[in-house]
């Protein structure tokens, strides 16, 4: 104890100086936005670096994964393109590619399940285009919403979140619902807004509805799971089964739309009522 004492009258001027410096630091970031901006910028690429060494040493166990689901992709799209446009894919116009969407691959390098707010991180930055309000989704359909871009990575904010709100639509009458997370199963999500009048059945498919130009029309959310049967209201909710398993995120698709940028003007042109 008394050789603690002296150490610390020892070097008490220093010691003073460190406290003084981490409130100074402390009062910077809360006061200032640019500060904060610029430490939450620099902190999520550190983050980002330490993640993405993590990931690439659990990457080389998923390999076997990573190409199936590839392959998966692959024949998915050849199917698709083969169906809708009745050609080989050897044989595919330039026009055809020309979307209202880009999909931009990216690597799941951090996640979280277990909170009431969860996030993931993507290995992709404003250097490879992406920038905040892009959706992301994976071969199994709708991920969540970028919310912060660094050069080299963005941060996405899950599906599984409280500010989530996904506009879907269910597949068999283009029934219009909203999909959110209670915060409780991460393999359950609740469907909202359902008018008492529509018949709606457990398996059907709740698919995204294109209305948000975040993500592109059809892209799964999931199927659902069981209905609320009172109808003291005019809207009924259900619950729904993810077809994404969150738990096991590892590619996914970082979604631009040519059009939102465009209708974020038209919007912000209406007359408030």
């Amino acid at each position: 104890m008394r050789n603690l004492f002296q150490f610390l009258w020892r070097y008490n001027f220093f010691l003073y100086f460190i406290v003084l410096e981490v409130f100074c630091f402390v009062l910077i970031y809360r006061t200032s936005y640019y500060q904060k901006s610029a430490l939450f910028n620099a902190s999520n690429s550190v983050t980002g670096r330490i993640n993405e060494v993590g990931s690439n040493i659990s990457g080389f166990l998923n390999l076997n994964r990573a190409n199936e689901q590839l392959r998966k992709e692959n024949a998915r799209l050849r199917t698709v393109l083969t169906r809708v446009h009745k050609i080989t894919p050897e044989k595919i116009p330039d026009s055809i590619l020309n979307f209202n969407f880009k999909y931009i691959g990216a690597k799941v390098i951090s996640n979280s399940i277990n909170k009431r707010n969860n996030y993931f991180m993507l290995d992709k930055g404003s250097r490879d285009g992406v920038t905040i309000d892009m959706g992301v989704a994976t071969i199994d359909g709708v991920a969540g919403i970028i919310v912060a871009v660094s050069a080299k990575y963005s941060l996405a904010m899950s599906v599984l979140h409280k500010d989530s709100r996904i506009s879907g639509k269910l597949k068999n009458n283009n029934q219009l619902v909203n999909v959110t997370w209670d915060g409780n199963d991460y393999r359950i999500g609740v469907v909202e807004d359902i008018p008492t009048h529509v018949n709606l059945l457990q398996g059907d498919t709740v698919l995204t509805s294109g209305h948000s130009h975040i993500f592109p029309e059809g892209l799964m959310i999931g199927t659902i799971r069981d209905v609320d049967e009172s109808y003291e209201q005019l809207f009924i909710t259900g619950t729904l089964d993810f077809s994404n398993d969150f738990n096991g995120l590892y590619s996914a698709y970082i979604i631009q739309s040519f059009d939102r940028p465009e209708v974020q003007y038209l919007e912000s042109k209406k007359i408030n009522e």
